[in-house]
This record gives structure tokens, C-alpha cells and sequence, in this order.
């Protein structure tokens, strides 16, 4: 284990000045901070300290935008509900382009939703101990919590073609090939339907209009008898174009959600209730927070941990035959 000596050595300065770049960082010059801290954390001396968990980081890729989405807010209660009962303290940041001379006395890092890849490469070579929450990181073998998409859809799906429905359309937002998630729930969707009883439509989850223009689209397939909404946001969008176009739901077009999130305000009358699958989004969180103890006390950890989804039966498909 490195001491504050073999710093001291390393640098060519004092022991009381490397005492002072760790535990009073203001007082001493920028450019000998960053060099005794850069070569305090080569030496591993921050991971090699007693590891008492005081201070993590909370990193997002645009904050307002989580703390809008009731996704994510959930989340975010799970993961700040399990740090006051460990009695850790914690600051969010919107980004993370700071120096490590700013944060090098932080434990570890959760990144929460989708992390570009420079915000996991700082935190690899500041050899920060880091895990994603919600959405895991194809390019970076990075521990992580999310929900068990491809067991949340098989039950959807059976649930599905037991009512009868064997001619689909996917309706999504996201086709990113390098998307984890994504690529899960769709593979699950193209084993259980043939290519040519399943249908893509692709729109923008902040608009509406697209929404609007790709249910236009899939009203002129008369196979079809049932969108599955790759989100219970993308859902209520259908809910209000079938609306506009005179469509009965399940009468007429049977709907699914995915997420199980609440009745955004532009729904009038919230009927019929949607069939979705959900998970325990403060659970996710929560599970996060334990996960980065676990890095952080050396144990050996999973890079993808899946919490469990369970199907949530409503009115919004309709029986056939």
C-alpha cells in the first residue's frame, strides 16, 4: 500500500504538501495539486484508503431532462432513499467534465440513464470506481443495473398471442443498434413473430406529430390488429392519435405499453387502462447504490444485473375469436 512518503518521493515535494493537496486542496497551487493527486491516484492510494464510503458522485448527461421523466425520477428516489439509510453523502453533477483535483476525494460514481462514452473514459483513467443505472454501456464494459427487458416482453407477448393477435407493428423511438436495451427487446419481438407478421414504425418520443404520422401508417395495413408501444409514453401518443382519427382502442386497434409509467396530462379520460410491463424503478435504484459498494469493497460483481419486470393487465387489447 502506498504511503504519503512514497508520494512525497514520487513528486520531489514535502509529505506536509502532499497532506495538504489531499486534505486542503484550496491551499496549494493548482499545478502541484493536480501532479500529487495525479500521482496519489497512480499509486492506487485513494482505493487502497480504508474505503470508508463517505461521498459519491451522481453523474447525468443533461440532469433537467432525468428529473422530467418519471422514469427516471423514480430511479433517482431509489438511489438518494438508499444513501440517507447508509449515511452517505452524495452531489449530482450534469456532466462530468471536471478536473480529478475537483473530486478526488469521491468513493465512486453512479451515471445514470445513457453515458456517453467520455464520461466513462474520465472516470476510467481517473481510475474512479463507476456503475450504470438504467441504461448499460455497449461500448464499455461497465457494471450495471436495468430492467429485464426481454423477460418483461415474453410475457407480454404470451399475453398477446394468447388473445388472439399474431399480426403486429413495433412502435418505437429507438432503433440504436448499440443500444443494450433496445436490442433486447426487439430480438425478443422478432423470435416470437415471423418478419412478415411484424412491422417497425419509428417516431420521436418529443413529438407528438410523429407519432401521429406513423399510426396513419399503420391504419393502412388492415392485418395488422395491435401496436406494441416500445414505451407507455409512445402509448398514450396512440392513444390521442386513435382518438383524432375516429380509432377505437381495443375495439378497433388493440394497444401494449412498456415501463408502466403514469397518465400524462394530455390524456383526458385515461381509458381503456393500458396493458404494460413494469419494474420497481426505486428498486433499480437502490440496487445501483449496492452494486457500487460491492465494486468498491473489491468483490467481484456482474456487469449486467437484471431486476425483475412483471406484466400489468389492462383493457387495451381486445380478444380475437
Amino acid at each position: 500500500m502506498a504511503t504519503l512518503k512514497d508520494i512525497a518521493a514520487a513528486c520531489h515535494v514535502s509529505v506536509s504538501a502532499v497532506c495538504t493537496a489531499i486534505n486542503h486542496p484550496q491551499k496549494i497551487s493548482r499545478k502541484v495539486r493536480e501532479k500529487i493527486l495525479n500521482k496519489a491516484r497512480e499509486f492506487n492510494y485513494f482505493t487502497d484508503r480504508a474505503l470508508k464510503v463517505q461521498k459519491i458522485l451522481l453523474v447525468f448527461n443533461n440532469y433537467k431532462n432525468h428529473y422530467y421523466n418519471e422514469y427516471y425520477t423514480d430511479v433517482i428516489f431509489g438511489i438518494t432513499q438508499r444513501l440517507a439509510e447508509l449515511g452517505v453523502d452524495f452531489r449530482i453533477l450534469p456532466d462530468f467534465s471536471l478536473d480529478y483535483a475537483e473530486i478526488y476525494d469521491y468513493s465512486g460514481i453512479i451515471f445514470v440513464g445513457r453515458t456517453p462514452d467520455a464520461f466513462l473514459e474520465r472516470a476510467v483513467k481517473y481510475k474512479m470506481p463507476h456503475v450504470l443505472a438504467v441504461n448499460p454501456n455497449a461500448n464499455y464494459p461497465t457494471p450495471a443495473v436495468y430492467q429485464d427487458s426481454a423477460n418483461g416482453l415474453a410475457q407480454l407477448i404470451e399475453y398477446v398471442k394468447n388473445s388472439g393477435h399474431e399480426n403486429i407493428a413495433v412502435l418505437t423511438g429507438e432503433t440504436d443498434p448499440k443500444d443494450i436495451v433496445w436490442n433486447e427487446f426487439y430480438k425478443c419481438a422478432r423470435r416470437h413473430f415471423p418478419e412478415k407478421d411484424l412491422t417497425l414504425y419509428q417516431a420521436d418520443y418529443s413529438m407528438i406529430q410523429s407519432v401521429e404520422i406513423a399510426f396513419a401508417k399503420f391504419l393502412r395495413d388492415k392485418k395488422k390488429t395491435l401496436i406494441l408501444c416500445s414505451s407507455d409514453l409512445l402509448a398514450y401518443y396512440v392513444y390521442r392519435a386513435a382518438r383524432k382519427y375516429a380509432v377505437r382502442i381495443p375495439k378497433d386497434v388493440s394497444v401494449t405499453g412498456f415501463d408502466g409509467i403514469s397518465f400524462p396530462r394530455f390524456i383526458d379520460e385515461p381509458q381503456p387502462q393500458l396493458t404494460t410491463v413494469w419494474a420497481d424503478r426505486s428498486a433499480l435504484g437502490a440496487r445501483t447504490v449496492d452494486l457500487l459498494l460491492q465494486l468498491l469493497r473489491g468483490e467481484k460483481v456482474d456487469l449486467l444485473n437484471y431486476l425483475p419486470m412483471q406484466i400489468r393487465i389492462g383493457d387495451s387489447v381486445r380478444r380475437i375469436g
